[in-house]
């Protein structure tokens, strides 16, 4: 069971949606789930209704983390995007790819378990 949620809002760089899904779809999320403590994701889209107030970003991706501490999965995460900044540098395939597609304002958050998941009755 996750012990820890990782949970990422952002939006594609207008006119490049197509190519910001099939990246964040086809690729990044296999990056990310090469990482130590990294267990699952899965992708959202915004669907505004009269239940829900303005989304900041039109998408989430929801990271399942399995690490005992949730400091041991961003420090792999942030070793491997520092590490894929110097194999561009160097002109080497990255760990992890990046795109530019993917505007650059976004927003992440870690959550830890409080409790236990529950599932509805069948």
């Amino acid at each position: 069971m996750p012990k820890h949620c990782f949970v990422v809002m952002s939006d594609p760089v207008p006119g490049r949606e197509d190519e910001y899904n099939a990246w964040y779809g086809d690729r990044h999320l296999a990056d990310v789930l090469a990482l130590d403590g990294f267990a699952a994701a899965q992708r959202f889209a915004f669907v505004p209704t009269a239940f829900s107030a303005a989304a900041p970003h039109r998408y989430l991706a929801l990271y399942e983390i399995e690490a005992e501490r949730v400091e041991d999965a961003a420090a792999a995460l942030r070793a491997a995007l520092e590490q894929s900044g110097r194999d561009e540098a160097a002109g080497r395939e990255p760990r992890m790819s990046r795109s530019d597609a993917l505007a650059q304002e976004r927003a992440t958050w870690w959550f830890t378990a409080v409790g236990d998941r529950r599932v509805a009755a069948a």
